[in-house]
């Protein structure tokens, strides 16, 4: 499930700064510093979106980050002024870097003693495999479609992660669940006494 994030991540960040100075006319330098704008947001998104799949669950935050990063990155097909290109990567950056500490509280609480490896290992393949492979592969896109086709390609990988998502066990008890396994523990009790 990370890497079609990070195959996302990365796809839309290497051409950014080319996409910018192309699509909007925008200077090097300026669209060097625009292109990094969903940094700005990356940490709020992070910081919410840990603290809402600890209260409503993983799953659930997991496929609200999955929906809202496959529509930004289609927005950035729409990217045509230096304010558009501001306010799509702003609203990217609440999602961006969000699946990544939603995911490492998953796999701590599903696999606490084996937590720190796997999460190594999740980060280590996940990002080195993405990393070789999406620059060519989204160059190819933009070189013979264009950076629409690019972009679809991009959002289509974040909408993937839909799939493995379907196959976690929800590592986060409902309210509902808790009030119920509280009343049986309740009524144990009372039957042991």
């Amino acid at each position: 499930m990370i890497f079609p994030f990070l195959w996302a991540e990365l796809g839309a960040l290497t051409f950014m700064t080319v996409y910018l100075t192309q699509k909007v006319h925008m200077p090097l330098a300026e669209a060097a510093i625009v292109s990094g704008a969903s940094g700005i947001t990356g940490w709020m998104g992070q910081a919410f979106w840990g603290t809402f799949s600890d209260r409503v669950g993983r799953k659930f935050a997991l496929r609200i980050v999955a929906v809202g990063w496959t529509i930004s990155v289609l927005a950035m097909m729409l990217i045509n002024s230096t304010l558009s290109a501001w306010l799509i990567l702003l609203f990217w950056g609440l999602f961006r870097n969000s699946p990544y500490p939603v995911t490492y509280a998953l796999l701590i609480d599903s696999v606490p003693a084996a937590a720190s490896s796997g999460m190594g290992f999740m980060i280590g393949i996940a990002f080195g495999v993405a990393g070789l492979l999406v620059s060519p592969v989204a160059g190819y896109f933009i070189q013979h479609w264009g950076f629409n086709a690019d972009y679809l390609m991009l959002a289509a990988a974040c909408a993937l992660t839909l799939i493995p998502m379907q196959l976690l066990h929800e590592t986060v008890p409902s309210d509902a669940l808790v009030r119920e396994l509280q009343g049986r523990t309740r009524v144990q009790s009372e039957r042991a006494s």
